[in-house]
């Protein structure tokens, strides 16, 4: 049997089409690229734990509670836009990840059970990228590659 790989994709469309194609090894530089532009990977991925199709089981949202599903955007990547660019730069409290306490990386996967990704929240990346610090551009990156 051949063996196909794709070294050099330039969007998730395109990684899903070399997928669909049945390509067994896909290189991209996205997870470095988006980390660079503040930019959070967070398309829904289904889920490999769960057998025979089922849905993986809904958050219960608490009275009162900040962990509601925020309102993020994506873009045609199925990233989140972290930065300030074109914005008005004083107003930080816009961005649906300023209040939102949930990890940059909602679910642990079973081959990273616990990272950098799952024990910050959103809104301290958010701060993070507001400050124009270091740390944001390594936990994106992170939290871009494990998804």
């Amino acid at each position: 049997s051949l063996q196909v790989a794709i070294l050099a994709t330039q969007s998730t469309k395109q990684i899903v089409a070399a997928a669909a194609a049945g390509a067994h090894v896909i290189g991209t530089n996205l997870p470095t690229r988006w980390a660079q532009q503040q930019r959070a990977f967070c398309l829904p991925i289904p889920n490999d734990n769960y057998e025979n199709d089922e849905a993986p089981p809904k958050r219960q949202k608490k009275k009162g509670s900040q962990q509601e599903e925020s309102s993020d955007t994506l873009d045609d990547d199925g990233c989140v836009a972290l930065s300030m660019d074109g914005k008005d730069e004083n107003d930080v409290s816009s961005h649906p990840w300023f209040r939102d306490r949930r990890p940059v990386s909602p679910t642990a996967s079973s081959a990273a059970p616990s990272t950098i990704t799952t024990q910050h929240s959103r809104a301290y990346v958010y701060h993070l990228v507001c400050a124009k610090e270091l740390n944001a551009e390594i936990i994106l990156f992170q939290h871009n590659l494990q998804r």
